[in-house]
This record gives structure tokens, C-alpha cells and sequence, in this order.
């Protein structure tokens, strides 16, 4: 009966699927078998999968109020992979269209390469002009005036603009003096409006006594906090809604997501990843519910992609920011995949810290299983034979429970938290 009812289930889920499966792209798997529109779990910085948690509802009105006041200059911190990226993009969705908005993401050196990302990305001029054009050789006090310029033309109109400067925590405390005069440089209008968006780290950078002029110009200090439980178990539902997904076709059990919330430690991507591959996991088994027993295969499979050896690292062109816009100067190359410090400083700190949260997520995917079969009833015991047993040789012996918790399967979660978190 159960067999008949799970073909009828399997049977149900793949006509649906079938439904969305011709206007999919052919890249997407389970997505279709589940119905999804979209990938659910994907780790760019959609603002259309913003969930608004406590801690992020939060920052997102205190940084939205920061900016349509027009306070100059507000900062926004939180751990890898808390979101912030996308939290700005669904700030810049919020804003009217009297705010112009730029989004610096890549690392600059100079003022030249900030105020050069920010008229290109304005309007002001083209990267055409920037990088072969009269405007490529400008000097800071050209490339100010130009800015200065489109702020006045904003006054009639009672607009302003906005620069979000990610990955801040990189920035010189020379660079970081260089944004406060640029920021204070518009007079009583305050046209331009700035956020700082960064690590941890920045928060430590702003304290340097060099950096008191700095602080003392910050209006709106923001920080992202993790998921807790009921975070975890909303963020999941909510991303699984907006690609299209429906309770009866696809969900988390509730075991599935004290795993998934002692594994991640409530950081968004790190959830991203691990519920990606535990749906790729339950389209393998066809099921609907995605359990903890699920989530222990995907660290399993974790276990054999890190044994796999590397492939050779290619060699691919990497943006060389010195000299010009970042995007059209000229190229050098480097092999791909090998880290970039300015933007990813593994401490050991952190890894042991995440190495806790495994084992302890191991140990509770042990005892929810040994309670599971604790609840079964006993089998009963086999009858013994005429001629007494020969005991089994000592290399078939089953291995002890405590082999499965080698040193090897926490090297295995670092390895693999280390990629996605680079990537």
C-alpha cells in the first residue's frame, strides 16, 4: 500500500513538473521536479529572495531612515555571507525615483577609481570616455568637479544619490578619510548620501584614533546578527515560495532544519549552500520532504568531493584595477580559484568555531536516529542453529561508531566551507 501510495506521490510530482519543465531552462534539475520557477537556493544577491528576519527588518528601515534623511554617512557590518549585499540592492528597490543610486562592489586603490565607478555608474559619463576617451587620464579635482556638477543639477529636482561602497573593511584609512571629505564636500544640501558596507573588521578599522573624524560623521551604525531557529525555518519556506514552491510538493522536516540551523550557524549562505544540495539529494530519492537523514548524505557527499583529487588550477584573465576604471583597464591573470586575501582572511578562530557547530549537527542527526529506532519495536531474535557459530573474522568486523567521527570529517566541512565561501 505504501509503495502504491509513494508511485502515485512520484507519479503526481513528475506531471507537475512536466508542466514547467518546457519553459525552464535545461540547466535546472530538481527545480523542475519540484515545480520551482527558479533556483531557490542560488548565491547571488537577488533582492526578490530578501526575508526579512527580525535583525534584518530591522536594519533595513534603520538604513533606509538613514538615507532619506540624508545623514551623510552610515555603515553597514556583518559576518561573511549575513546577506548585506543583498540588503542594500533591496534598500535601492525602496528608495523613489528621486534617488540616484551607485554600488561599488569591487575594490578600489585610488579616489580616481571610486569617483570614476560612481559617474559611470550615475550616468555622468561612459566607461568609453574613462578608459580611451578624453576623461582617461582625469585627475581627481576634473573627476570631482564632474560629480560635484551632477549633484547641483539634483537640487531643483529634490532629489539626491546614494553610494554603497562594498567590501569596506579592505579600504585604506587614507581612502576611508578620502570618502568622509567626499561626503562632506556638498554643503548643507547633502546631495550625497554614502554607506560603508563591510565585515566585522570595519568596525574595528573605525575605532583607530586615526579614524575619530570618520566616526564622529557616522549617523546610522548597522549590524547584521544570524538566523535563530524560527529565522532558519522562514528564510527556507520564504526563498522556496518565491521560486514557485508549494508545502505538498516540497519542504523542510522540522529535524532537517535544527540540522541545517547547528551546521550554518544561522548565516544565510552557508544555509544557501546546504539546502541546495540536500534538494538535489531528495530529487535523487524523489521525495517531498526533505529530512535529516537527507542532510547527513549531503555531508557524506561532502566527504567524497573533498577526497577527489583537484583538478590544475587554469589560468583566467583578472581585472588589474591600477591605471584606470576597474572593468576596462587592462588585463594580467592569475589561476583561478587562488585566494585573495584582500577579500577573505581564513583565521583559525573561525574554522574551529564552525568545526563545533558540525560535530555538535553530527551528534544530533545521532541521537534523532538512534530515538527513531529506539521507537520501533524490537525485532525478534534469530533462531540458533544446530553447530554453534564460528565468530566472525576480525576484519569483518563492523567498525565502531567513533571511526565515522575522524578528525578527516571535520577537515572535509573546513575544506568545503573555505570554497563556497571564497566563490
Amino acid at each position: 500500500m505504501k509503495m502504491a501510495t509513494a508511485r502515485r506521490r512520484d507519479s503526481k510530482l513528475l506531471h507537475d513538473s512536466a508542466l514547467v519543465s518546457d519553459a525552464s531552462p535545461s540547466w535546472l534539475t530538481y527545480e523542475t521536479y519540484y515545480a520551482l520557477r527558479e533556483q531557490p537556493f542560488s548565491l547571488s544577491s537577488d533582492p526578490a529572495f530578501f526575508y526579512g528576519s527580525p535583525s534584518h527588518n530591522a536594519t533595513l528601515e534603520k538604513l533606509l531612515l538613514g538615507i532619506q534623511r540624508r545623514q551623510g554617512l552610515n555603515v553597514l557590518t556583518g559576518d561573511i555571507g549575513m546577506g548585506k549585499t543583498t540588503l542594500c540592492r533591496t534598500v535601492v528597490n525602496k528608495l523613489d525615483r528621486q534617488t540616484f543610486s551607485a554600488f561599488v562592489s569591487d575594490p578600489f586603490a585610488t579616489r580616481e577609481d571610486l569617483l570614476k565607478v560612481v559617474l559611470a555608474d550615475f550616468g555622468v559619463v561612459s566607461t568609453k570616455d574613462l578608459s580611451t576617451g578624453e576623461l582617461r587620464g582625469a585627475s581627481r579635482t576634473e573627476l570631482s568637479f564632474l560629480l560635484y556638477e551632477f549633484l547641483r543639477t539634483l537640487s531643483p529636482l529634490q532629489a539626491f544619490a546614494v553610494v554603497f561602497i562594498d567590501e569596506a573593511q579592505n579600504l585604506s584609512p587614507q581612502l576611508l578619510e578620502e570618502i568622509r571629505v567626499l561626503s562632506d564636500s556638498d554643503g548643507r544640501e547633502r546631495q550625497l548620501q554614502v554607506v560603508l558596507v563591510g565585515q566585522l573588521e570595519l568596525r574595528d578599522k573605525l575605532r583607530l584614533p586615526e579614524m575619530r573624524q570618520v566616526a564622529q560623521r557616522i549617523s546610522a551604525r548597522c549590524t547584521l546578527e544570524p538566523l535563530d531557529r524560527e529565522g532558519v525555518a522562514g528564510y527556507i519556506a520564504h526563498r522556496l515560495e518565491v521560486a514557485g514552491g508549494e508545502p505538498d510538493r516540497v519542504r523542510f522536516s522540522d529535524k532537517a532544519i535544527d540540522v541545517i540551523l547547528r551546521i550554518s550557524g544561522g548565516v544565510p549562505r552557508v544555509i544557501n549552500t546546504l539546502c541546495d544540495k540536500a534538494l538535489q539529494q531528495g530529487f535523487l530519492q524523489r521525495v517531498a520532504v526533505i529530512d535529516h537523514t537527507i542532510l547527513a548524505a549531503v555531508a557524506r557527499g561532502l566527504d567524497d568531493e573533498a577526497a577527489a583529487p583537484a583538478p590544475a588550477a587554469p589560468v583566467v584573465p583578472a581585472i588589474d584595477y591600477s591605471g584606470g576604471l576597474p572593468g576596462v583597464a587592462r588585463l594580467r591573470t592569475r589561476p583561478a580559484g587562488a585566494p585573495r586575501q584582500e577579500i577573505f582572511d581564513a583565521s583559525a578562530e573561525w574554522f574551529a568555531e564552525f568545526d563545533a557547530r558540525v560535530n555538535d549537527a553530527l551528534e544530533v542527526v545521532a541521537s534523532i536516529v538512534s530515538e527513531e529506532d529506539a521507537s520501533q519495536p524490537a525485532a525478534a531474535p534469530p533462531q540458533p542453529a544446530e553447530a554453534p557459530a564460528q565468530p566472525a573474522p576480525a576484519a569483518a568486523k563492523q567498525a565502531s561508531p567513533e571511526a565515522d567521527d575522524a578528525p578527516e570529517t571535520r577537515q572535509v566541512q573546513r575544506d568545503w566551507i573555505h570554497q563556497f565561501t571564497l566563490n
